[in-house]
């Protein structure tokens, strides 16, 4: 009993604590928006804010530069990404790793990656524009 409230034996209703719980809460959260906006499925982007933990979003396979830049330039204590949820985008990496001339990797679309060359960068950018507005 915590100051005038208490518990259920078998339920714990701080189900936010758990970094698991809340992937799992996400997924839920992301199929139903999936759900009712389906044309726009493969495009979303979120972050999640409990206290000073963030979850981060990516509706595909990031490019580990992605990864890298979301949590040195995320404004949380504490950050973490969480990639191929909402649909599969494929392998999103940096417009440099599309096309024959690839030094890092060749993602060819509509085989790898189901997103355009800048989308990697268009994702980023949203990921951290919707991080600054729930900070």
């Amino acid at each position: 009993d915590h100051a005038g409230h208490h518990h259920q034996e078998d339920f714990d209703e701080h189900i936010w604590l758990s970094p698991k719980r809340a992937i799992m809460m996400c997924d839920a959260i992301c199929r139903e928006i999936c759900a009712l906006d389906g044309e726009n499925a493969e495009l979303y982007v979120q972050v999640f804010k409990i206290g000073d933990f963030a979850l981060f979003v990516y509706p595909g396979e990031m490019f580990t530069v992605y990864n890298k830049r979301t949590k040195e330039n995320s404004p949380f204590k504490y950050t973490m990404v969480c990639e191929n949820s909402n649909a599969y985008g494929g392998y999103i990496g940096p417009p440099e790793a599309y096309g024959e001339n690839s030094f890092l990797y060749e993602i060819a679309p509509a085989h790898d990656s189901f997103i355009a060359a800048e989308g990697g960068d268009m994702l980023y950018s949203r990921i951290m524009e919707l991080a600054d507005e729930i900070k």
